[in-house]
């Protein structure tokens, strides 16, 4: 749920300010990548991580049939995402190293929760 609520906000600031300004990026930063504005990135990080990950959260949060498998997805978009920025933009920082791995925590204990509760029904 941080990680999505985080995620709606920056996608916001982006969207809202595609030049960065709102969040006082500059454009800069995005030379190495093929955007010429945040509005695009913008965008991925508010419907894809964001919303993704408040769905994902609330899910779980429900305990419902598909929450590990939705909290897997937004674990793993997260992990994507953040790799084809560090990738497109060149750079590692304490940011990103922080989002990767919350995004490898968030698959890694949406499977764990899923073998425990296959075992628990096996058992």
């Amino acid at each position: 749920l941080l990680v999505g609520l985080a995620a709606v906000a920056g996608g916001l600031g982006l969207v809202a300010s595609p030049d960065g300004s709102a969040l006082r990026l500059p454009l800069a930063i995005l030379e190495p990548s093929p955007f010429h504005s945040f509005l695009i990135p913008g965008l991925v990080l508010l419907i894809v991580i964001g919303l993704g990950s408040l769905t994902a959260g609330v899910l779980v949060l429900r305990d419902t049939e598909h929450a590990d498998a939705a909290a897997l997805l937004a674990g793993m978009s997260l992990v994507l995402w953040i790799t084809t920025q560090m990738g497109m933009l060149r750079t590692i920082n304490a940011l990103q190293l922080g989002c990767l791995a919350a995004g490898i925590a968030i698959a890694m204990l949406a499977v764990w929760r899923h073998d425990n509760a296959r075992h628990a029904l096996t058992a």
